[in-house]
């Protein structure tokens, strides 16, 4: 179970993301529920890049992870062109 942080300031997007990629709290990565090792991720991200290149990623990294994983998979899906989002929670 992955649980975003909280922001006071949220993005909002006009396009659905087509991919969601997922971090726990231990830095597993996640591709739309199914663990991939991150050089099978920048693999996928690289492909999908090619078909479809505005495409939007909808990155959820748990509040409790380390955020060297998270940075790690935002800079993958930004280095093959595609458009990263990050998922918060509102600050209540």
């Amino acid at each position: 179970s992955i649980v975003p942080p909280t922001a006071d300031a949220g993005g909002t997007s006009s396009t659905a993301a087509s991919m969601v990629i997922g971090v726990d709290r231990e830095g597993k990565i996640y591709l739309e529920g199914k663990e991939i090792s991150r050089t099978d991720l920048n693999k996928t991200l690289a492909d999908k890049a090619k078909l479809t290149p505005e495409v939007e990623v909808l990155i959820i990294a748990d509040e409790r992870s380390l955020t060297g994983t998270a940075v790690g998979v935002l800079d993958s899906v930004v280095k093959v062109g595609l458009r990263p989002r990050l998922l918060t929670r509102p600050n209540k």
